[in-house]
């Protein structure tokens, strides 16, 4: 059973968040992906999320799942500051502590920080990869350890789509290009902001003259917290048979 590692932010404007994270571990415990949680990682403190980290209290008492949290930002690892995202000191104490908890693979489920560095290069898809595994996209590869759940429609080509946004953003980003529906997509993790293969999506209808960002937003999160576990599992499982296969070759 591969051990699991979270990565998200919580929201610092309602000093919350984590219902993606909290649902998928409730889903767990019911039996509906085949992962232990071993380790989740907020980029925010307690001090502006105390409601995400309350979550995961919850949830040790009410199930009795007690997951570890570590708080890993750049006001702590301060070091190699980029344009945008980690600096490069918390890139590699991200790594670290991955290292020291046994990490097999993360999901990103609303972490909201440009990945750069080591992370980057160890953890997530590469383009290279699918030229390595092209029949694949290169999702399966060793390296392609990290998911990300975006809230909007992803093209999978150079058309316009909602890369690059989150939030309520990404269903006004899919109204403003006219397409007639937003999706949950679950994808690979890139350094490049959500130009990872698409692994799965949901998609959901967009009602043009009545719906507003808000809504479309919500009925996205209604699908991405139904289908997180069981995109999840299947991910795993293909990922983890393909390393079985690459060892025994």
């Amino acid at each position: 059973m591969l051990n699991i590692a979270i990565l998200a932010s919580g929201d610092p404007e309602s000093g919350g968040g984590g219902s993606t994270a909290d649902r998928f571990i409730r889903d767990v415990k019911r039996g509906k992906a085949e992962v232990n949680v071993g380790l989740i990682i907020c980029n925010n403190s307690i001090e502006k999320v105390s409601g995400f980290y309350e979550r995961f209290e919850t949830i040790a008492r009410e199930i009795g799942m007690r997951i570890p949290i570590e708080t890993i930002n750049g006001i702590r690892y301060p070091k190699g500051k980029q344009e945008r995202g980690q600096t490069l000191e918390e890139s590699s104490a991200i790594c670290r502590t991955l290292e020291d908890h046994n990490i097999d693979f993360v999901l990103g489920l609303g972490y909201c920080k440009v990945a750069t560095g080591e992370f980057a290069d160890t953890w997530l898809w590469q383009p290279e990869y699918a030229e390595e595994y092209p029949e694949t996209n290169g999702i399966y590869h060793p390296n392609a350890r990290t998911t990300n759940n975006h809230p909007g429609w992803l093209s999978g080509d150079e058309r316009p789509d909602t890369r690059d946004t989150h939030g309520e953003g990404a269903a006004a980003r899919a109204m403003e290009l006219g397409i007639p529906h937003n999706a949950f997509t679950f994808q690979a993790m890139s350094a490049a902001v959500d130009e990872g293969p698409k692994i799965a999506e949901v998609l959901v209808p967009i009602h043009y003259g009545v719906d507003l960002p808000a809504g479309v937003f919500a009925r996205t999160q209604v699908e991405e917290k139904a289908a997180t576990a069981v995109f999840a599992h299947n991910h795993l499982q293909q990922w983890e048979e393909h390393q079985a296969l690459r060892r025994a070759a």
